[in-house]
């Protein structure tokens, strides 16, 4: 079987960091994007294209996106409202 070339952690609740940190949309583009990679043996990072042939595909894994986003968004708002009624 092929050997793990790197991986994308997307991990905002860990890191602070916003999911545009490891995954950004190419500009001119809507079925490219640039993808923060991790070599966990190294510790190296390395940005990679990812491009989708169709567009249908593209939007699903934006959307994917999105919802990862807005579901981190209600986390962040459910721990907040917790530490508050505290």
């Amino acid at each position: 079987p092929p050997a793990l070339f790197a991986v994308c952690k997307v991990d905002p609740m860990n890191t602070g960091e916003s999911i545009d940190h490891w995954v950004q949309p190419v500009g001119d583009s809507s079925r490219y994007f640039a993808i923060r990679v991790t070599d966990e043996k190294g510790g190296r990072e390395a940005v990679i294209g990812l491009g989708f042939r169709e567009r249908e595909e593209a939007e699903d894994f934006t959307q994917c996106i999105i919802n990862y986003q807005n579901a981190i968004t209600r986390e962040r708002m459910e721990r907040a409202s917790e530490m508050v009624n505290q």
